[in-house]
Formats: C-alpha cells, sequence, structure tokens
C-alpha cells in the first residue's frame, strides 16, 4: 500500500527512483519522480499538487541521485542507473535485479544462512548460523578463517591468524538501515568478539559485517565508513553472489 508522507524527502523520493526504475530506454526523471510521489507516498493531492512538489524538489532529487551513483561506486558496486541530463535509464544487467528479488523473497532466517554461505563461497573455512539461538545479542552468522585478500590467496601454513567474520543480516524490502542500527550491533557483538578471541587468539582480526536486501541511510552509511564496517545492501549482495557463481540465492541455502 502506498506510505503516509506528508512532505517526502528528496533523498527518500531519488532512492525510490534508483530502485524502481526499469527503463533501459532513457526515460524523464521528472516523469518518475510524479508517479513516484504519486504511487509511493500518498498524501491526498490532486495529481497538479504531485507535479508541483516534484517540481519544487526537483533540483534536489537529481542531486540526491547523483549522489546514490557516486557512493555505489565508491562502495565498489555497480550503479544500476546513468543519469544523462533530465534523462535516467537502467544499465544494470537483469540476472542482477533478478537476484535482488530473490533475495527479498527469502524468509529472515533463510537470509541469514544465505549470509554465512556467501562468505564460506568466498573461502572462509567453516562457519555458525547463530540467528535463531537465545540471546545471540544480535549476531545471525560467524565466519572463521576467510583468507585474508580472498579465497585464491594462500596463506603460509606458519600465519596463524585469519580473518573472523561477525554479522547481522537484515531481510528487509523497504526500511533502511540507520546508523542507531548499526551502534546496536556494534554494541551487541562485544561479547562475541571476546569469546571468539578467547578461541582464535587475542590478535584475530575481526570483521564487523551488516548485511541487508534494503538499503542504508546517509548517516548510517557515513558512520559504517568511519567505523570499517563491512557493509553491504541489495545490489551490493547481488553483485557479489553472481561473482562468486550463485545465480539463485535459495541454492546454497541448506
Amino acid at each position: 500500500m502506498p506510505r503516509e508522507y506528508n512532505n517526502p524527502q528528496p533523498y527518500v523520493i531519488a532512492r525510490e527512483i534508483y530502485n524502481k526504475a526499469t527503463n533501459i530506454t532513457p526515460e524523464p526523471i521528472r516523469e518518475i519522480g510524479i508517479q513516484i510521489i504519486g504511487e509511493q507516498f500518498r498524501q491526498n493531492k490532486s495529481e497538479e499538487e504531485i507535479t508541483d512538489e516534484e517540481e519544487a524538489k526537483h533540483t534536489d532529487i537529481i542531486k540526491e541521485l547523483e549522489n546514490i551513483i557516486a557512493n555505489s561506486k565508491e562502495d565498489g558496486l555497480e550503479p544500476r542507473i546513468e543519469i544523462d541530463g533530465e534523462y535516467i535509464h537502467v544499465s544494470e544487467r537483469p540476472e542482477i535485479h533478478m537476484i535482488v528479488d530473490k533475495l527479498r523473497k527469502l524468509e529472515p532466517t533463510e537470509f541469514e544462512k544465505y549470509c554465512l554461505k556467501l562468505l564460506i563461497k568466498l573461502g572462509a573455512g567453516d562457519g555458525t548460523h547463530t540467528g535463531n539461538e537465545k540471546n545471540d545479542g544480535g549476531i545471525d552468522f560467524i565466519a572463521y578463517k576467510l583468507p585474508i585478500g580472498g579465497k585464491d590467496i594462500i596463506i603460509p601454513a606458519h600465519i596463524n591468524s585469519q580473518t573472523v567474520v561477525i554479522g547481522q543480516a537484515k531481510r528487509y524490502t523497504g526500511n533502511l538501515i540507520t546508523e542507531t542500527d548499526l551502534r546496536e550491533f556494534i554494541g551487541g557483538a562485544m561479547i562475541q568478539v571476546f569469546e571468539t578471541r578467547k578461541r582464535f587468539g587475542i590478535l584475530t582480526p575481526i570483521v564487523y559485517a551488516y548485511w541487508t536486501t534494503s538499503d542504508f541511510n546517509p548517516s548510517a552509511r557515513k558512520f559504517a565508513k568511519e567505523m570499517g564496517l563491512w557493509y553491504l545492501n541489495g545490489l551490493g549482495l547481488a553483485q557479489l553472489s553472481q561473482r562468486v557463481g550463485i545465480g539463485d540465492p535459495a541454492t546454497v541455502i541448506v
């Protein structure tokens, strides 16, 4: 159902445009913005009022779209859209979009297991799904012995320390991850870090991972970068899945 927003901000509208755009041929950003405001953010306004609202926010919406594209590139992702002046078109490969859709259709527990399996595909020697355990502290998966530099890097036998990944998985379709969500995750992970280092050694490198099928709001993204968090949104997960040969996430869940 459409959401009730009295005044959706340009970033929110731009994020919806970025996620919902489907045309591979150029389409006016203005028209998509009007459609998004009318369909996604019901405000009991007339078509003329919705058009006026898009007009008032149009320049900022384009700026936010450009920021989203720039942030995606900075994160090592392939942006799903391209902008040419007042027009937008989808450059994303169809199979990536299909993987994102399949991820969002998984049950929350299935998504947690998928995240762990993806790490094992990346070269982790073993892992534990903890999301269904009591008092899990917000930790959904732990992967052990992830090779530093990737799965194709051979670690000499005398190097005992290998990365442990402690992560949380959020299978959302619309809710954006907030800075508060990330802070709570890091706080809850502290106990697990202590236990992990007792097992593998106090100098064991720990990676904090927060993966979601949705996305991160600007504040959360800034915080994640400052803290060195391994954060991945739905697009990032889909692209990583394809790189390691997972076309259908459901096939790796046991």
